[in-house]
């Protein structure tokens, strides 16, 4: 996700997140049970905002695609 930096710091990035995980735990087929995202290893801030809305870190890392020396956390809400 991406909010342009005027923007932030409005709750627009919130009202987006709880948006979409409404929507996903309404849908009757499948059954949502667990919300997931990647973050980068140097995007502490967006870690940080992800962790104000209840993520967590699954224990999960994926290299970073093009980027080997890199990594993305999976984060998970649920």
């Amino acid at each position: 996700m991406f909010v342009r930096p005027e923007q932030r710091g409005t709750g627009l990035a919130r009202a987006l997140f709880d948006a979409a995980i409404a929507f996903a735990h309404e849908l009757d087929e499948p059954k949502v049970s667990r919300v997931r995202l990647y973050v980068h290893q140097d995007n502490e801030r967006a870690e940080a905002f992800y962790r104000k809305i209840g993520f967590t870190r699954s224990g999960r890392s994926i290299p970073v695609p093009g980027d080997e020396s890199s990594v993305e956390h999976e984060l998970v809400l649920g």
